[in-house]
Order: C-alpha cells, then sequence, then structure tokens
C-alpha cells in the first residue's frame, strides 16, 4: 500500500507539472518576472513542454525505445537540458528579466552538473529532488515564506518520502539532487552578479 501511494505521488510531482506550478505562483506574484506574454510562453515550452516530450518520444527513438526505466530517464536529462539550453539562450537573445534569466540558468547549470555526476563519476543523483528544490529555492527567493514555498516544500518532502519508499533512490541520491541545484543556484548568482 505505501509503495503504491509512493507510486502515485512520483508519478503526479513529475518537474514539468511543478515546474507549471511555480511558473504560475511567480506569475501571480512577481508578474514583473515576465517583460511579456512571450516570456511566460518560453518558460512553459522550455521548462514543461519540451522536458515532458521525454516520456512520449522515447517509443519513437530506437537508442531509448527498448531500455525500459533506465532509457526513459537518460532521454528525460537530455531533453531536460535541450529545454533549460533553449531557455537561458533565449533570456540572453530577448534581454530577459535577470530574475527570469536566473530560472533559466540555475536549471541549466544544474542540470550540468547533474549529468556531469551521473555520467562522468557514474554517481547517481536524484533529477527529481534537484527539479522539486529548484522551485522551493525560487519560490522563496521570490515570494518570502509564502504559501506557495511551504506548499511546495511540502511536494519536496513527499518526493523523499515517496522515492524512499518506492526504493526509487537512496537518501544521499536525494540530498545529492537538492544539493546541486543549490550549487546551481549560487553558481548563477554569482554569475549574473544578483546577491
Amino acid at each position: 500500500m505505501k509503495k503504491n501511494i509512493g507510486k502515485v505521488i512520483r508519478i503526479i510531482t513529475v518537474p514539468p507539472i511543478l515546474f507549471l506550478l511555480l511558473i504560475c505562483f511567480i506569475f501571480l506574484t512577481r508578474k514583473e518576472v515576465f517583460q511579456s506574454p512571450l516570456d511566460l510562453v518560453a518558460a512553459i515550452i522550455c521548462l514543461v513542454v519540451l522536458p515532458t516530450l521525454a516520456y512520449p518520444l522515447q517509443h519513437w527513438i530506437p537508442y531509448f525505445r527498448d531500455k525500459g526505466r533506465e532509457g526513459q530517464r537518460n532521454l528525460a536529462i537530455y531533453i531536460t537540458f535541450l529545454g533549460y539550453f533553449l531557455g537561458a539562450i533565449y533570456g540572453i537573445l530577448t534581454n530577459a528579466t535577470l530574475m527570469l534569466q536566473m530560472i533559466f540558468d540555475t536549471y541549466l547549470i544544474s542540470v550540468i552538473l547533474l549529468l556531469i555526476l551521473n555520467k562522468v563519476f557514474n554517481i547517481k543523483g536524484s533529477g527529481h529532488s534537484c527539479s522539486i528544490t529548484g522551485c522551493c529555492v525560487f519560490l522563496y527567493f521570490y515570494t518570502g515564506m509564502s504559501i506557495y514555498f511551504i506548499f511546495m516544500l511540502g511536494m519536496l518532502l513527499l518526493v523523499y518520502w515517496a522515492s524512499l519508499s518506492t526504493k526509487r533512490h537512496s537518501f544521499i541520491q536525494l540530498l545529492l539532487g537538492s544539493g546541486l541545484c543549490v550549487i546551481g543556484f549560487y553558481i548563477t548568482n554569482l554569475l549574473l552578479d544578483v546577491i
């Protein structure tokens, strides 16, 4: 029973869904993050739509099709990287607000760090906890100790519990994922000279 609940929680808290919530929460509380409707659309396409494509695309790409969950996971991280990269490029080319550029760059740096950890050092960090930690960080950064931040923090704790109960990740892998996002956030702040 506990394992089934954990599986459901992991499904309904996939990063694209929580990114959509993050973007909506920021739009509701800090409209100045987006200079135009195009900024909002670009954020949704790059952070939500493109990463979601990994799931249906797996069946159409021979290299990943027969590799089950591991193939889906690898394809997801590559397509996620593409989405975040395009977001960062969009922000630079359109002179997006510093606040929106921070979101794009933090997630891009985080996924690069995750790829290095996974592919170069063969250490598995949780992309799920990495993504949701970013949502928490940005909601706290932009809205303070708000109901939005508390809600997302609750989601992060649920993801930790669900991942452990389904044995999808160890506690160390979850912490690594969260830590990489925090590192990505601080690197971005240094590069953009925000704080």
